[in-house]
């Protein structure tokens, strides 16, 4: 099973979770736009991208961003998980 994300033009970002990276990313038609993309988009959010191909890219700018955003958390020294339930 692979992973990564791919561009699909109907449907977007798609994003795979699975074992390996996949190896379609050098036959794609869309290898140009979505390194041009990824570059773009962690150019403009300072996140330096290690990752090869766009499909691992994808992912580890998502993951970059879910950390930081975890860490901006927990150093406020708390988290407030708020539970609503409406009693009808």
């Amino acid at each position: 099973m692979i992973r990564g994300a791919i561009v699909d033009q109907r449907a977007g970002l798609v994003i795979i979770n699975g074992k390996e990276s996949p190896r379609a990313c050098p036959r794609c038609p869309l290898l140009q736009e979505c390194t041009n993309n990824i570059k773009s988009i962690s150019r403009s959010l300072g996140v330096t991208i290690k990752s090869i191909t766009p499909a691992d890219a994808y992912l580890e700018l998502i993951s970059t961003i879910i950390n930081e955003g975890l860490v901006k958390i927990l150093l406020n020294d708390y988290i407030d998980l708020h539970v609503n339930s409406d009693s009808t």
